[in-house]
């Protein structure tokens, strides 16, 4: 299976000495973002070009919410993960 995003943002990073990327990206009207630090050893499956991210493994959506510790303001963001095939009424 293939998926292929539109790419709005990409912003570098580093955690220790290793460099990752964040990227921005819709698909079908919704924002996700895609932290390459999350596919470690998974990057063959991610293409970055010009304008799309293609995606050729299977994916998770994770839906996480922050709070602004200033505001209180609470938001809640999407993220691709690799799909690692585990499911809460596993534990």
């Amino acid at each position: 299976m293939s998926y292929k995003f539109k790419l709005i943002k990409t912003k570098d990073f580093k955690v220790g000495e290793a460099k990752h990327q964040h990227h921005i990206v819709a698909y079908k009207g919704r924002v996700l973002a895609i932290n390459t630090l999350r596919w470690e050893g998974d990057m063959e499956h991610i293409k970055v070009e010009k304008d799309t991210v293609t995606i050729t493994c299977e994916v998770d959506v994770l839906s996480r919410t922050e709070t602004d510790g200033i505001t209180g303001e609470t938001k809640t963001y999407l993220d691709l993960m690799p799909k690692c095939g585990l499911t809460l009424a596993a534990f």
